[in-house]
């Protein structure tokens, strides 16, 4: 509804595209720059993404969804509003504390039962580092929506299926806060196990193993020479890999001689 108690259907601004601009455009400016093209495109992107509206949190304490705060109607599983928390990155836990508190409560209060409302919600509680709300979440996924081919059981949808996939690996690596964190949102269920060949923004491949809910090593790859910084928990460390080099850390983010 809008201010005048109106229902209404359409809005400049929505949260959802001004999160998607805010991820292609500074995508689109990286790429002209790598290449030598487009300097008053770029100029052009840079202006825009001054101008738009900033991100809000709502009367409820839930990311805004639109650029003013009207009351929600009847509308489903709409969960756009968070898009900048995932799969977009314009806000994180660290960078943006208050808004990823407000998509938390957002959380809490819409838990989703089935399809792919609880696989987002997987990824998006693995951006909060909450194992054990994507154990929970990935339980009932397994539980109520499952058919015996891995699409949806009330649907044949493909769109849970793969994000049942990406919720999981953002529980065992995430990249998009300019940093690889590792094992950041395990959840309490899965206390040994490897994974192998994750990617990592940066064109780096992360091979892990863990024990006791521990990471007790990582092999971090990069064909070509790259700094990176490495998150476990609550610490972090940087490095720098030569063309082709593998980094081998220990559960301290120690090189391993």
């Amino acid at each position: 509804m809008d201010a005048n108690g109106k229902l209404a259907f359409l809005s400049p601004g929505p949260t959802m595209d001004v999160g998607i601009l805010r991820e292609l455009f500074p995508h689109c400016m990286e790429a002209a720059k790598v290449l030598g093209v487009d300097d008053e495109f770029q100029d052009k992107l840079a202006a825009a993404l001054k101008r738009m509206p900033p991100y809000q949190i709502n009367r409820q304490g839930h990311v805004q969804e639109w650029i003013e705060d009207w009351q929600p109607g009847n509308q489903g599983h709409n969960i756009s509003a968070n898009f900048p928390f995932f799969p977009g990155r314009s806000i994180t836990l660290r960078g943006n504390p208050e808004l990823a508190g407000a998509v938390q409560k957002w959380l809490e209060a819409h838990p989703g039962r089935g399809g792919f409302i609880v696989c987002w919600d997987m990824a998006l509680w693995a951006r909060q580092e909450r194992g054990d709300q994507v154990g929970a979440a990935a339980t009932r996924y397994v539980r109520n929506a499952v058919a015996s081919n891995l699409h949806n059981a009330g649907s044949n949808q493909s769109d849970a299926s793969f994000g049942f996939t990406a919720g999981i690996a953002e529980a065992l690596i995430q990249s998009h806060a300019d940093e690889i964190s590792l094992l950041p949102a395990l959840p309490a269920g899965w206390r040994d196990g490897s994974i192998k060949g994750l990617r990592a923004r940066g064109g780096f491949e992360v091979d892990m193993e863990w024990k006791d809910d521990k990471l007790r090593a990582a092999q971090i790859h990069n064909r070509n020479a790259k700094a990176c910084k490495v998150r476990y928990g609550g610490k972090t460390a940087e490095f720098s890999l030569k063309p082709g080099q593998t980094l081998a850390l220990n559960g301290d983010l120690q090189a391993a001689q």
